[in-house]
């Protein structure tokens, strides 16, 4: 691995003139584009020369390339329809790029709708059986005021309000999903 480093590394005597020639007219037919997109061009571009030194390395088994040849391949590289191939990959790496992270962003996404459509069904059977609880209790109290039910009645749909408020507030402001969980346990006393 170290020899094919300072091979590459002996081959680098190429007039920087040229080569800062290929980046400004990168750079120059990229204008408009992100600022990335002509350094992935870039890279793509000192990739394939990479792949033609070893390439001329392995079949000339010479230590050094011909300056001729290495010129060549460079006047291939700044052809206009070139750049505009490394342009097109650049684009397509920059869009396979976002399409992978866009996907894992989704499943993340649809993992937390998922769970809190759990923890809603959860608390919608809490509330039913809270409700079941206070009618049983009712029966028993017969003798409790029926004014009193009725506060109990509001002071519920008042918690009732206040959970979903503070789970919309979580989501909202995209909190982490553990401080909801103690939140309902501490709600809950569970």
């Amino acid at each position: 691995m170290e020899k094919n480093h300072q091979f590459i590394a002996t081959n680098e005597t190429l007039d920087e003139l040229s080569q800062e020639f290929i980046f400004h007219k990168i750079l120059k037919l990229t204008e408009n584009e992100p600022q990335f997109i002509p350094m992935l061009m870039y890279a793509l571009y000192k990739q394939d020369k990479v792949k033609f030194i070893v390439q001329e390395k392995n079949i000339n088994v010479q230590d050094e390339v011909d300056k001729e040849k290495l010129d060549r391949f460079q006047k291939l590289q700044m052809n206009d329809n070139k750049i505009e191939e490394y342009k097109n990959q650049a684009n397509r790496i920059l869009e396979d790029t976002i399409n992978i992270l866009l996907r894992q962003k989704k499943h993340e996404i649809e993992e937390k709708e998922e769970y809190l459509n759990i923890k809603e069904r959860e608390l919608k059977l809490k509330e039913k059986d809270l409700l079941k609880q206070e009618k049983d209790l009712n029966k028993r109290n017969i003798n409790c005021p029926k004014a009193t039910s009725f506060w109990n009645g509001v002071l519920q749909s008042i918690i009732g309000t206040f959970v979903v408020y503070v789970i919309t507030i979580l989501i909202l402001f995209n909190y982490d999903i553990n401080i909801l969980e103690e939140l309902l346990k501490k709600i809950f006393n569970k």
